[in-house]
């Protein structure tokens, strides 16, 4: 990715992998949030345009949502909203027209 944040991504890595699968270990969501952002920057460098649409943007970021909860145990803890939030996020850094929808409560 001409980063330099492969070691730092691969202990997050290592560590949900741990997290998972071992049941007295636990790390909160939010320590894992870098990890979800460098996913997300790097699907959507590749499948986000200029042209796109809000609609269409949004739809990007729920396929990558998809794919990435698809095959997860539901034991397996993941913060698929922290995704709407840096969806915003990488749109504002980007110039690119995004609104989040309003949030229900």
């Amino acid at each position: 990715n001409g980063d330099k944040m492969a070691i730092e991504i691969l202990n997050l890595l290592e560590l949900k992998c741990r997290d998972t699968k071992d049941d007295s270990f636990y790390i909160p969501q939010n320590y894992y949030y870098r990890l979800y952002d460098y996913v997300a920057r790097m699907y959507y460098n590749k499948y986000i345009t200029d042209d796109m649409s809000p609609e269409e943007i949004r739809q990007t970021k729920d396929n990558l949502v998809n794919r990435l909860i698809v095959d997860v145990s539901e034991n397996t803890e993941i913060d698929t909203a922290h995704f709407d939030d840096y969806i915003g996020e990488y749109c504002k850094e980007r110039n690119l027209n995004y609104t989040a929808p309003k949030k229900t409560k």
